[in-house]
């Protein structure tokens, strides 16, 4: 498949079928965000596998969070988040420079569509979530995260495709691009 076609048919799934997915592929894929450009070559993401007592506690914290605003949100939730087959948290190393951490934050974009455009190649599908409970110091107290060092980007949610996600009009070049003369 060309690259051209790769974007044009990579879409965000939002609905997994239970199957779980072999750790070797996402390690596949992961092994080639280091090829998205990177200012002055600071590697500045880390992915970490959410699984076994981690996930649970991250399910029961988000499912307690929910529902103190709504009881029956939390448990369409709870159901949604569980039946995401895998789970990537994604953090950025801390910068002290603001402009070495946009870059940094640009690196990790293209990091994280590069990843993605690697596990739809296998016919896996993935979300990139940026919820504000991930922002939450119980959120970075579960998953270990130190929030001096690392800021929390998302999670990359995956798994094989329930449904086929929805496609939406896209704008046309003359909308987003000019000439300056």
């Amino acid at each position: 498949m060309s690259i051209k076609d790769s974007i044009l048919k990579r879409r965000t799934t939002h609905h997994y079928k239970p199957e779980p997915i072999d750790d070797a592929i996402i390690d596949e894929a992961l092994a080639l965000v280091v090829h998205a450009p990177n200012h002055h070559l600071t590697f500045p993401y880390h992915f970490y596998k959410v699984k076994g007592q981690v996930r649970d506690s991250l399910l029961s914290y988000a499912y307690d969070s929910f529902a103190q605003k709504s009881q029956e949100t939390a448990e369409q939730k709870l159901k949604k988040w569980s039946s995401i087959p895998g789970w990537l948290l994604v953090t950025q190393k801390r910068s002290e420079v603001d402009k070495v951490a946009k870059e940094d934050y640009a690196t990790i974009s293209i990091a994280m569509y590069i990843l993605m455009l690697a596990l739809d190649e296998k016919g896996i599908g993935a979300k990139w979530s940026t919820a504000s409970l991930f922002e939450t110091e119980e959120w970075y107290r579960i998953c270990g995260v130190d929030a001096e060092k690392e800021e929390i980007i998302g999670m990359l949610w995956y798994g094989y495709a329930d449904k086929e996600p929805k496609t939406f009009v896209r704008p046309t070049i003359d909308q987003y691009s000019s000439i300056l003369e």
